[in-house]
């Protein structure tokens, strides 16, 4: 306890005037939004020109909420900072801002802030195809969202994302049946058909054969989702070019499959997914005969993978071996907050 002591004292004597200037200036930035979604969408939009000056806007902007004791807005501020961190394919550093994220809503009974961190948990199972872990965090957010009042705009919404988070993980796992299930619950509950959704769509009518259709729809929202979500187009194109592969328009397939990679390299988004890319562009060579090109892109995809998804990458070495963190700081509270009673009870003595 002293030592804690003394080093808020350190803080408050020695680091105050700087938090105090950072403050101001945050408070400004801030102010001039009129929601936290207008603030979150210009931190979206620097994450395109510079993600470490998006992740220190993210940063200052939890410092900002703990001190407003706004629950929700910070543990958002965690959960954007894990996701930009998640478009660098750094797992690892995304990770550790979930937990983070979730211990601070657990410690605050806040449902609404679990269901946010339990969907971007559950994406990165899915990144590592954990299908039965992914689906139940997922299934957590959709528990949440029954049990608080099923009126509220927000529950309404939040079941819907539940159900849209299932649909895209059962794409990314490719299995189509499924993920047209979880597209229909997203319509049944309220979500409208959007150009995310259709891009669900498209991707369940090309895996269902349905090739012409699924083109048909992609093309549509192009323009959409290069005024709106450019870094959206990296799966955009990809699944453009399986399209136009399906249909064997090979020489359109490779162009969008290389529109793929350069959008991820402009924009810095869905690294992850560039390994998958690189070998569809390798299999693409292949059947055109053009060897030496498919060996260099299976080079590369095997390179990428390694580094994104192995266990022996610096970046994710703990993150296959996933524990249970929260529960350990959760023991370690309760353990101090014990010691804490404990002094207090001996100075009453």
């Amino acid at each position: 306890m002293i030592a804690i002591t003394r080093q808020i004292i350190f803080i408050e004597l020695f680091l105050f005037p700087f938090l105090v200037s950072a403050k101001v200036q945050l408070d400004n930035a801030i102010s001039d939004f009129q929601s936290y979604e207008q603030w979150t969408a210009q931190i979206k939009q620097i994450r395109y020109e510079s993600p470490d000056s998006a992740i220190q806007f993210c940063q200052q902007s939890y410092e900002f909420f703990i001190a407003q004791k706004d629950t929700l807005s910070a543990v958002r501020s965690l959960v954007e900072k894990a996701a930009i961190y998640g478009h660098k394919a750094n797992y690892q550093s995304a990770y550790d801002n979930l937990w983070k994220a979730l211990l601070l809503a657990d410690f605050s009974i806040d449902e609404r802030s679990k269901a946010e961190v339990y969907i971007n948990l559950g994406r990165y199972y899915s990144f590592y195809k954990r299908e039965e872990k992914a689906v139940d965090y997922f299934q957590r957010v959709l528990n949440i969202s029954r049990a608080l009042e099923k009126e509220t705009e927000w529950s309404k919404a939040n079941l819907a994302e539940g159900y849209y988070a299932l649909c895209s993980t059962y794409r990314e796992l490719n299995k189509p049946n499924k993920a047209k299930i979880y597209l229909d619950s997203c319509l049944i509950h309220g979500r409208k058909m959007n150009p995310y959704l259709k891009f669900e769509e498209a991707y369940i009518k090309n895996a269902t054969g349905k090739h012409r259709e699924a083109l048909d729809i992609m093309l549509s929202i192009q323009s959409w989702m290069e005024n709106n979500s450019p870094g959206y187009q990296v799966l955009l194109f990809a699944y453009t070019g399986d399209a136009h592969l399906a249909l064997e328009d090979m020489d359109s397939a490779e162009t969008y499959y290389k529109k793929s990679l350069a959008v991820a390299d402009q924009y810095k988004s869905h690294l992850d997914f560039i390994p998958t890319v690189y070998e569809r562009l390798s299999n693409l060579y292949q059947s055109k005969g053009d060897f030496q090109k498919a060996f260099i892109n299976l080079q590369k995809m095997k390179e990428l993978d390694l580094q994104f998804f192995d266990s022996r990458s610096p970046n994710n070495r703990s993150l296959l071996e996933i524990k249970d963190e929260f529960r350990l700081e959760k023991e370690k509270q309760k353990q101090l907050i014990q010691q804490q009673r404990l002094a207090a009870l001996e100075h009453q003595e």
